[in-house]
């Protein structure tokens, strides 16, 4: 059927259709919410230490504006991992 074209109906397999309408993507490793933010904050910082170091050796005088506040933002980023791992430990699902 899917050769020609034509997506099964939803009757036929109803289970897998319900396991995709509940598909994301943050689901496809495995991880918690509290991990990405964890992950999305160590780049944060990575890239904003980076941007400042950019800066300073260029030397194009206020270095650490930009490099500030993605630190800022990444270092937010994981506190917020801090406190979702803490409430996934409290009430499991």
């Amino acid at each position: 059927m899917i050769e020609k074209g034509l997506v099964p109906s939803a009757e036929a397999d109803s289970k897998h259709l319900d396991a995709m309408m509940d598909w994301h993507p943050s689901t496809v490793l495995g991880s918690s919410q509290a991990a990405h933010s964890r992950r999305t904050g160590i780049t944060l910082i990575g890239i904003g230490i980076g941007l400042s170091l950019m800066l300073y050796v260029l030397g194009t005088g206020r270095v650490s504006g930009a490099g500030v506040l993605l630190v800022a933002l990444g270092i937010a980023f994981l506190v917020n991992a801090i406190f979702e791992t803490r409430s996934e430990r409290r009430d499991p699902k």
